[in-house]
């Protein structure tokens, strides 16, 4: 009988919306455009231009520390405007921009939803690993909150 792993003691990491935005930055390319804000501790980001691909309008935290072979379980608190499609990852911050445990995609709606996603990092340790939301093609507005990755144990 396989015991269900539980959560290690600590995060590897964990937001903190409350004065600020946490490292979080609005990436733009090939003509995307918009903003991220804080309102009552979550993340808020606007979109004017989607772009023409997922990837040119990027809300990314980087530097998290993934360490191979552990499972981590990444979760977080999410709605949109209306609704819309993302997609979100947890992967490599420079080339060749992989994600450690596959793409997600979403389908989100004006009511929060709690998401929750499991990987195991068989890859080599990153230290500089890089959480993301491919947010374009789209200009509706998103919210995120209660972001969490944790080593299961």
């Amino acid at each position: 009988e396989n015991p269900v792993p539980a959560i290690g003691t600590t995060s590897t990491y964990s937001s903190d919306f409350t004065t600020g935005k946490d490292g979080w930055a609005l990436n733009t390319q090939q003509g995307a455009a918009g903003s991220a804000s804080v309102s009552a501790g979550k993340l808020c980001v606007s979109l004017t231009n989607g772009g023409s691909e997922a990837w040119h309008a990027q809300l990314v935290k980087n530097g998290i520390t993934l360490e191979q072979n552990n499972v981590y379980r990444v979760s977080f608190s999410m709605q949109a405007t209306e609704n819309r499609s993302a997609t979100f990852y947890i992967g490599k911050a420079s080339d060749p921009w992989n994600a450690y445990g596959g793409y997600s995609s979403i389908n989100l709606t004006d009511q929060e939803s709690s998401l929750v996603y499991s990987f195991k990092k068989n890859e080599a340790t990153d230290n500089a690993a890089r959480l993301v939301f491919d947010l374009g093609k789209s200009t509706v507005g998103v919210v995120i909150s209660n972001i969490k990755v944790e080593p299961l144990v």
